[in-house]
């Protein structure tokens, strides 16, 4: 059993499947760039309300996957995932390798917490951040710690692939069967 965690723009997905069959699947409507665009976070107290306005809508949305037993491995798409880890890696986001890394909730607190006292300029020289990507970091890294906390999440493990590539290897296991 594995769970995915899609953190997007706009929304965030939650799956749960099994041996390679979808079992449950929920989305919350909020994403790193729609949470930015009601929050904007300046320090900690910004950092925590702004967690705190995600874990909300993430535990309403989650609550239909709450009926069944929740994996423990849980992956996470996305660029927040993938940013983070290059970060982590302290290595260009060209160099870095995702795949495969596993971020702790420190890891994700520790950077939000350091995040939330830069200026933007100072986000953008973090070494694996790719600089468009530098303003909604934060609330990225809002929404990845609210859906930790709401899944009782110690860790999540980064991945490149998505949500696309599952339906494309379903879709191609069907038209060779």
């Amino acid at each position: 059993e594995c769970g995915v965690l899609d953190i997007g723009g706009g929304s965030t997905e939650l799956c749960v499947g099994e041996n390679g069959v979808l079992q449950a699947a929920v989305s919350a409507q909020m994403g790193a760039s729609r949470l930015s665009k009601e929050y904007r976070i300046t320090d900690a107290a910004t950092a925590r309300l702004t967690t705190a306005r995600a874990k909300s809508v993430l535990e309403n949305a989650a609550s239909a996957l709450h009926a069944r037993r929740m994996p423990s491995a849980w992956r996470l798409v996305g660029g927040t995932g993938t940013t983070l880890a290059a970060m982590c890696q302290r290595l260009p986001r060209e160099l870095a390798e995702p795949e495969g890394h596993v971020l702790a909730r420190a890891d994700v607190l520790g950077w939000l917490d350091n995040m939330a006292r830069m200026t933007d300029e100072q986000k953008r020289q973090i070494v694996g951040m790719p600089p468009s990507r530098a303003d909604i970091m934060p609330t990225g890294l809002c929404v990845l710690l609210a859906a930790m906390e709401t899944l009782g999440l110690q860790t999540v493990t980064v991945t490149r692939s998505g949500n696309c590539d599952g339906w494309l290897m379903r879709k191609m296991a069907a038209t060779s069967a």
